[in-house]
């Protein structure tokens, strides 16, 4: 809510129902959730919840950004997912999309409760590239089928500038 009247104060946005950005979560009532799946070509802010990992389409969206992480890998990926959709000239191929995960280490922390150590490991990953350690995590041995492509990830892209 901070955030969501924070934008609002910000870019003078009185009016909700116009806004191009909306607060989609658990509490959302249903008759809410069909003004913004109406309005979804106009809305490119989503601020939301676990609540965008299953049953929300939303086409052409290339920025992700998780405020804090998931407790479960597959439900990064699943949020991530939302983003870089299909692409229909290039079967088995994702447009490129952006996926951030803000944080710090007390939001992977022991202390947190249902926290995977999945999780724990890809956030706190720092000497290679995400998307192969997220291959050899869900693939194991069939991680070397990865299509090389010419943009992966921020350890990748690191590497390429230095």
């Amino acid at each position: 809510i901070l955030l969501l009247n924070y934008l609002r104060e910000t870019l003078g946005v009185s009016n909700a129902r116009s806004a191009p950005f909306v607060s989609l979560v658990a509490s959302t009532p249903p008759v809410t959730e069909m003004v913004i799946s109406k309005r979804k070509g106009s809305i490119s802010l989503y601020l939301t919840t676990q609540k965008m990992l299953m049953g929300v389409n939303i086409p052409f969206l290339d920025i992700c950004i998780f405020v804090k992480p998931m407790n479960m890998l597959h439900a990064l990926l699943q949020g991530a997912g939302r983003t870089g959709r299909p692409l229909t000239s290039e079967p088995g191929v994702r447009a490129q999309a952006l996926v951030y995960i803000l944080g710090n280490g007390s939001d992977v922390g022991a202390q947190v409760k249902g926290m995977s150590e999945g999780v724990r490991d890809f956030v706190n990953y720092d000497v290679g590239c995400l998307k192969l350690f997220l291959a050899s995590h869900f693939l194991g041995s069939y991680s070397g089928i990865l299509r090389k492509c010419d943009w992966c990830c921020s350890f990748c892209s690191s590497q390429k500038s230095n």
